[in-house]
């Protein structure tokens, strides 16, 4: 199974381009909102912000985030 890695934060372009080598699967949805972040949270792995403020629910509904 591949980890896959939710981008919630615009980042420098290229950011995450060794982690896709590796076989990592980024997913980059800068549209977010504390609001709709949880709905984007099952079965993601890790979840990079900058910004984008995580709420209780989205941590509720983050069934496999480690990082």
């Amino acid at each position: 199974m591949t980890a896959r890695v939710l981008v919630a934060d615009k980042l420098e372009e290229g950011a995450f381009r060794d982690l896709a080598a590796q076989g990592f699967e980024i997913i980059e949805r800068t549209d977010l909102t504390s609001e709709s972040l949880p709905a984007a949270l099952p079965g993601v792995k890790v979840l990079v912000v900058r910004s984008t403020i995580v709420t209780k629910e989205a941590i509720a509904a983050a069934d496999r985030v480690a990082l």
